[in-house]
């Protein structure tokens, strides 16, 4: 849903990276709502969902303006635009705290007023740093700024699991949007739904179950706020090991974790990387959907002690079944050298496409472009004689909302594989994907 509702990209409009930081508390978020005075005349339901559509489409126009002005340093009114541009925006940060919303949409409100206060905030700040050329004031007023934005996009989130919003010129809703990322295996409806703020059913261990039914300890996610990550077969034994703390931030439903300490055959080094940031993208049944937001790799996990009645047993079939007692493909060893995650990234780091091959259950292949974010999950299969890695995708019948029961197919050829190198054909393109090991 990031392509939906995080619409616009603050975080770089200065040289530094935006963080964020702890969220505020739930008391704060009630104190808005109790300190709201309702000095205009109260919308209905439906016509403060059409008022958000319109704001939040306005917003983002003028902010995209913003950033181009913001950017144009050869500019001799550099500081005047940027003063004309902040004006602008700050009349569509008044309609929206100017809003009566209906007594449903009351938490909703709440976080748009808390938004628009921070941007209000942020706008000023920005605006005494240019004129004062104070560049101490750079990291609080891009913390600031994107602490608004995330409550601005959460509010809107918010709303979307209530009322379906107009997008564009109206043809399509939010509901069709988060259709689509059902589609793609993305569910940010059950991440609201199932997880708290605090992040509290994301406590215990995280992994797969392999086809014996022992459980690999992929990740530790533990109560007082530690945390523990393992290479596959290495839990318990902490030799080799990454060792720190998490948070749940959910504003912009990421758990995020600092490696503090980092073990490698029981010798402490330096970790690779110090902050790790995942990207929620379902949360259901005892599952776990991640993208890692530097990467872009995605992880499966199941909670240690949930097994699914759907998953796979342990019994080995013979070679010569071509379906098993469940229902699945039965595969000769022909496919084992395409176990694991191949990945490909273009020369401009804006496209990236991965695959993922399990030895058991679904698969999933996986694309990041600037205009496109999917992942498409299904069971697979591999033909050696004719090299060919097939997908069987389930259709999503948006008008229904539910899964059609009818299957797509995507093909991959395969036309050459290395110990670290796979290169494949879909759709007429050739990609040359690296294994990550």
């Amino acid at each position: 849903m990031k392509k939906l509702f995080v619409y616009l990209l603050i975080t770089c409009i200065f040289t530094i990276g935006c963080s964020a930081e702890e969220t505020e508390s739930q008391d704060e978020i009630d104190e808005v709502i109790e300190n709201e005075e309702q000095e205009f005349e109260q919308l209905s339901k439906e016509e403060y969902v059409e008022t958000i559509g319109e704001l939040q489409q306005k917003m983002q126009k003028e902010l995209e303006e913003w950033v181009v002005i913001s950017h144009d340093y050869s500019s001799n009114t550099y500081v005047e635009q940027n003063q004309q541009q902040i004006d602008v925006l700050l009349s569509v940060v008044e309609k929206y705290k100017e809003l009566a919303a209906p007594e449903e949409f009351a938490e909703v409100q709440s976080y748009y007023v808390k938004g628009m206060n921070l941007f209000e905030e942020g706008f000023g700040l920005y605006m005494d740093m240019l004129r004062n050329r104070d560049e101490s004031l750079e990291e609080t007023t891009n913390t600031t700024l994107k602490d608004g934005q995330d409550h601005w996009n959460y509010a809107f989130l918010l709303l979307s699991l209530k009322e379906p919003i107009p997008m564009g010129d109206g043809t399509i809703t939010t509901d069709d949007m988060m259709s689509l990322d059902r589609l793609a295996g993305m569910d940010i409806e059950s991440v609201i739904n199932n997880i708290s703020k605090d992040g509290s059913e994301l406590v215990g261990k995280w992994g797969f179950y392999y086809d014996d039914e022992s459980f690999n300890v992929s990740i530790i996610l533990h109560s007082d706020g530690s945390y523990e990550g393992y290479p596959n077969d290495a839990y318990p034994d902490d030799s080799n090991a990454m060792k720190g703390t998490w948070y749940y931030n959910y504003l912009v439903q990421e758990l995020v974790i600092s490696n503090d300490e980092y073990f490698e055959d029981g010798e402490s080094i330096e970790p690779p990387r110090p902050n790790m940031i995942m990207e929620i993208q379902s949360f259901v049944d005892g599952e776990l959907l991640m993208m890692d937001k530097e990467s872009l790799n995605s992880f499966l996990y199941v909670q240690e002690g949930e097994i699914r009645q759907d998953r796979p047993t342990s019994e080995k079939e013979s070679d010569e079944s071509i379906v098993n007692s469940d229902g699945e493909i039965a595969r000769d060893s022909s496919y084992e050298t395409l176990i694991g995650t191949w990945s490909y990234m273009n020369l401009d780091h804006d496209e990236y496409r991965a695959i993922y091959i399990p030895d058991r259950g679904d698969g999933y292949y996986m694309i990041r472009t600037p205009d496109l974010n999917v992942n498409f999950f299904g069971e697979w299969n591999y033909d050696e004689e004719s090299s060919i890695l097939t997908f069987s995708i389930n259709n999503y019948d948006l008008e229904r909302g539910e899964f059609s029961g009818q299957t797509d197919q995507l093909t991959f050829h395969i036309h050459s594989q290395g110990e670290s190198e796979l290169e494949v054909e879909e759709s007429g393109n050739t990609f040359i994907l690296e294994k990550d090991f």
